[in-house]
């Protein structure tokens, strides 16, 4: 089953492509290794901005305004939405290029989902929708989540959503990877930073002291967003890798 999204084969079973979209898809297909060096690179220059300016104490607002990793609405926050975004758009072609109906459901699914993170990172839409669903609790959880988790109770909230998300993820992304090793263990490292550095070390600073171990506090951040980049990276690359497969296959 050729990928018609990327390119059309010519009688001479040579590799046409079919549109400017084809042209990208095809380039970013056969060289993936030089978007992730790119992405690596951006993310690695955007975490010493943030440690320089740290280090020389925050000589300057409008720098730190632009490259702090711990705020919302700058440089950073930007490119995550960018990687997001990315990847976002390499599932949809996973999804193009399948036939099976229950898998093109899944991979619609995590498309769409991964295009809801990306919208999140600049519209900043999860903090207020776990404000809405803390409703649903009892009231003498609310207490206990409001009493122990006071710098950041989203996690917590969000807890029973993100276990059957990630056992779905994991049931769903064994069958649609199938044959695609290598873009499992990318996606499953991805996976486990996003989760370590955006549900384990952001609940983990409610049990930090806020006057006395700032610094402690700095490297948290550092660590939390740096994993989150790196991690969003890392499904960027396995999705690619998956993708690179489906081209092979079908080329073959």
């Amino acid at each position: 089953m050729p990928l018609s999204v990327l390119s059309k084969n010519n009688s001479k079973g040579e590799t046409r492509s079919s549109s400017p979209q084809s042209i990208f898809l095809t380039s970013l297909v056969s060289e993936p290794q030089k978007l992730i060096r790119w992405l690596l690179r951006i993310a690695g220059i955007l975490i010493v901005c943030h440690l320089l300016n740290l280090a020389l104490g925050y000589p300057s607002w409008q720098l730190e305004r632009l490259f702090n990793l711990g705020y919302e609405a700058n440089i950073p926050t930007w490119f995550a939405s960018i990687e997001w975004f990315i990847a976002a758009v390499i599932a949809y072609q996973c999804y193009q290029s399948t036939e099976e109906e229950k898998d093109k459901r899944a991979w619609a699914l995590i498309a769409l989902g991964l295009l809801a993170f990306s919208i999140d990172e600049t519209a900043q839409i999860h903090e207020n929708i776990f404000r809405i669903i803390e409703v649903v609790y009892p009231k003498s959880i609310q207490h206990e989540i409001f009493t122990y988790f006071k710098h950041s109770d989203w996690p917590i909230v969000a807890s029973p959503f993100l276990i059957i998300t990630v056992i779905w993820l994991g049931f769903t992304l064994r069958r649609l990877l199938k044959g695609s090793r290598r873009a499992g263990i990318l996606l499953g490292l991805g996976l486990f930073m996003i989760l370590f550095g955006g549900w384990g070390l952001e609940a983990s600073i409610n049990f930090l002291n806020h006057d006395l171990l700032q610094w402690v506090l700095e490297i948290e951040n550092v660590f939390e967003e740096s994993l989150e980049m790196f991690g969003a990276i890392f499904i960027v690359w396995g999705l690619l890798n998956h993708l690179q497969r489906k081209v092979e296959r079908c080329q073959a």
